[in-house]
């Protein structure tokens, strides 16, 4: 009976061990999108200027219009310059720690 009790131990242990790393990586993951959901685009619409990026770390953008062309793109800024965009609708998406959200962005 001894060895049975032994040999669970010995196959269930590793197991806890691996559930504990997976409900860490949750958290983890669960933190990170919760930061994503606190980032703010803002003005938004925005009348030429400037449009700010408002979130807890750094982030990298990329801007497009709606044929899906690049228009610009930047690492670690929390300011963007608009003011020489023509009026109308353009996608943002932001970067932050390996996740990413994008935002209609309207210019009047």
């Amino acid at each position: 009976m001894l060895w049975r009790v032994a040999v669970f131990l010995m196959i269930a242990t590793p197991l806890f061990g691996q559930e504990e790393n997976e409900i860490l990586k949750v958290k983890a993951l669960r933190d990170r999108f919760d930061q994503m959901l606190e980032v703010k685009v803002y003005p938004n619409p925005a009348v030429g200027g400037f449009v700010y990026i408002d979130s807890p770390s750094p982030v990298s953008y990329e801007l497009f219009d709606l044929s899906g062309a690049s228009l610009r793109r930047d690492d670690g800024v929390s300011v963007i310059d608009i003011g020489d965009l023509p009026k109308g609708s353009y996608i943002i998406s932001i970067w932050m720690e390996g996740m990413e959200k994008r935002e209609k962005l309207v210019i009047l």
